[in-house]
């Protein structure tokens, strides 16, 4: 069976005025900027990301665009956030395993939205661009905390050894939530159960 994490995300960046097509475009959008942005130059990235939002969002609701560039701004100059954009890291990193459960093997595919490697540790981040931010991780959709387990099942057996610690970072907050070990247990013995 093929997991597609990314086939269930939710139509991310839900705001008054915007349809569901637009409301999923820019969350698509904001996605692509901060794939790219740890690329480009510092000096250069207001200038690539003002163009681009511009450019997919010219059909948005008045305002979305700079509400749109101020959000990965405030991400990119964050400086708690600042690891993840490293040179240690990298965008859009595509993995596939494989995971035993009740109910047989199971193939699994996705895509990280950012992978940091480091000397003793790993991380895997993955952006959500929701309006709503959860207070808690006890509040946050279990199918993210399902998601990132997975991610995580795949990372293990590639950095064997290196403890592998995953993250939701909520980029309208901006706001970093680690999503800890017990969590991440929890939703991948739940999967397995089939």
């Amino acid at each position: 069976i093929d997991r597609d994490m990314k086939s269930n995300r939710k139509p991310a960046f839900e705001r008054e005025g915007f349809s569901g097509s637009q409301a999923t475009s820019l969350g698509t959008a904001v996605h692509r900027v901060l794939e790219v942005l740890p690329s480009i130059a510092e000096a250069d990235r207001r200038e690539v990301s003002v163009s681009y939002l511009q450019h997919v969002g010219r059909h948005w609701p008045k305002g979305a665009v700079e509400q749109a560039c101020e959000m990965v701004s405030t991400v990119m100059q964050n400086d708690a956030l600042r690891f993840i954009f490293s040179d240690d890291g990298q965008s859009e990193v595509s993995v596939v395993g494989r995971l035993k459960t009740d109910i047989g093997e199971r193939l699994i595919t996705g895509q990280i939205d950012r992978l940091i490697v480091t000397d003793d540790r790993v991380h895997i981040v993955d952006y959500k661009t929701n309006r709503h931010v959860p207070a808690a991780v006890d509040e946050v959709q279990p199918e993210y905390i399902a998601q990132l387990a997975l991610y995580r099942h795949i990372i293990q057996d590639i950095y064997q050894g290196k403890p592998v610690h995953c993250a939701l970072l909520w980029t309208s907050a901006p706001l970093l939530m680690d999503i800890g070990e017990q969590k991440l247990h929890e939703a991948l013995e739940l999967i397995k159960k089939g």
